[in-house]
């Protein structure tokens, strides 16, 4: 979720107001006006007669809209909530049983509904701000300064919104310190530069004699660098991909107290910020399992270790048991009462991906072969915990200690899935070599681990695709020498599947 709630108004912001009266005045009393003069914070000097403005004031508030003030104003909107803000849309088209009507259907026919947590219609505009109070919105974006300077006195971040430019080019000012935003693009990049100043203010909160605070990453969760004056360092890691895309379950894991939680890095503290939870970890030093794994004078021993521990979590994982089969979301529970249906669910987004590009299409259709050719594979399977994002840029070696990073990817299913998605990034390695003497797989064994790990390179392969990448006959793994194509090549061949 994000930290922030954010409200929004709905005339003049999201509707243009202005450009609505300059045609209805020319219409009734031939009246000519630039829009910006017939904005809410300047009409009263370029229309002087009052029952005018009033007249057009109430058709404005009473009347259905069909378009936006900016082009992008619906893209806005997903990204925030794709950050998972809150976002509210609180209005005075209550003053008229007409306006609430048809303000409901110009939302509807826009689109605009189904970005909003909630919709408020007030009367008054006392009953606007209590409102705005009552949600404790945070950020709060309005075109009027009247009301930006109201909420100035009690929520942390009001935004006047002033497409117009008026307060920029000297017509107005405002009584209240806030920021001003010109554009929709503008909210969005006020509103992440609040979010990281909340994360910024929690971190100083919760370490004593912080001397530097740096982003390391804000796709999906957002990860900032700390060190101390004392040149300690920590990484303060705040849980966004929360029920937006996924959920991100590594506090769920920390809260397991599992055995092997010894593997994982260590937890300084954690706690809640607004609806964003967050944990503070020490910093793990020590080389990149991709880095060591090329390193020929590395002894074998690490790389049995690498096996060995990556076994003990995932066995470890797996004695929790699961209800269902599927994505978790902070919770044991899973969505699938059938693991195939599960699986069918879940390739469908890699399938259409890997169809629609030249260069991986003939791929498409090798899951689909994996499930007519070897059925028991899904049926009739127990499910627990089962980590899924092993790769080699998510372990370190540090002298002995094998450190896993990432262990909030977890789902609920069969442990051999598990199995799979590491044999998928260690296959052709040293290290797959370790986990295979170690584990002893029975044929049938190593048919479900292979299968699984074709499924876990076409994933990632499907990824890559979204973002832009090719040349899968040269791109390798994190830390393997062998192509994406070799090694689905590799695994097919063992499976007798072309």
């Amino acid at each position: 979720m994000g930290s922030l709630v954010i409200g929004f108004d709905l005339d003049g912001v999201m509707f243009n107001h202005a450009k609505f009266k300059v045609g209805v005045l020319k219409e009734l009393h031939g009246i000519e006006l630039e829009e910006w003069k017939l904005s809410s914070n300047v009409i009263d000097e370029y229309l002087s007669d009052k029952n005018i403005r009033h007249e057009i004031g109430a058709l404005a508030g009473t009347t259905e809209r069909s378009e936006l003030i900016f082009d992008n104003t619906k893209d806005i909107l997903q990204k925030l909530k794709d950050q998972g803000f809150i976002l509210y849309l609180v209005s005075r088209r209550g003053k008229s049983e007409l306006g609430t009507i048809n303000a409901k259907k110009s939302i509807e026919n826009l689109g605009l509904d189904k970005f909003f947590d909630d919709i408020f219609y007030c009367q008054r505009e006392i009953d606007k701000i209590n409102k705005i109070y009552e949600l404790g919105v945070d950020v709060f974006i309005d075109d009027r300064i009247e009301t930006i300077d109201e909420l100035s006195h009690n929520i942390k971040y009001p935004i006047l919104f002033d497409n117009y430019k008026i307060i920029e080019n000297g017509y107005v000012k405002t009584q209240s310190k806030c920021d001003i935003a010109q554009s929709f693009s503008e909210i969005l990049t006020l509103v992440e530069k609040y979010e990281d100043l909340e994360f910024r203010n929690k971190i100083n909160e919760c370490i004593e004699n912080v001397e530097s605070i740096s982003l390391e990453t804000k796709t999906g969760n957002v990860v900032y660098r700390v060190a101390n004056e004392s040149g300690k360092v920590f990484y303060a890691k705040f849980y966004k991909c929360d029920g937006v895309k996924h959920k991100d379950n590594e506090l769920m894991i920390y809260s397991l107290n599992l055995s092997s939680q010894k593997y994982f890095k260590n937890v300084v503290m954690q706690g809640r910020l607004n609806n964003v939870d967050f944990a503070i970890f020490e910093e793990v030093k020590g080389e990149l399992l991709s880095s060591v794994v090329q390193n020929n004078n590395t002894p074998d021993e690490v790389f049995s270790r690498v096996a060995y521990t990556f076994d003990e979590i995932t066995r470890d994982l797996f004695q929790v048991k699961t209800i269902g089969f599927g994505k978790l979301n902070g919770e044991l529970t899973a969505p699938y009462d059938n693991f195939l249906d599960f699986i069918k669910d879940y390739v469908v987004p890699t399938q259409n991906t890997l169809k629609s590009n030249l260069e991986t299409s003939k791929y498409a259709d090798i899951i689909d072969k994996i499930l007519d050719k070897y059925p028991h594979i899904f049926d009739n399977v127990p499910a627990g915990l089962v980590p899924m994002d092993n790769n080699f840029n998510n372990i370190i070696i540090d002298g002995e200690k094998v450190i896993f990073i990432d262990p909030g990817a977890v789902i609920s299913a069969p442990i051999y899935m598990g199995y799979g998605e590491f044999t998928a990034h260690s296959f052709s390695t040293k290290i797959y070599d370790e986990f295979k003497a170690l584990k002893k797989f029975t044929l049938d064994e190593e048919i479900k681990v292979r299968a699984f790990a074709c499924f876990s390179l076409l994933n990632v392969m499907a990824f890559l695709v979204r973002i832009g990448k090719s040349n899968f006959n040269q791109m390798t793994p994190f830390g393997n020498t062998s192509s994406f194509n070799t090694l689905l090549e590799l695994h097919l061949k063992f499976l007798n599947i072309e």
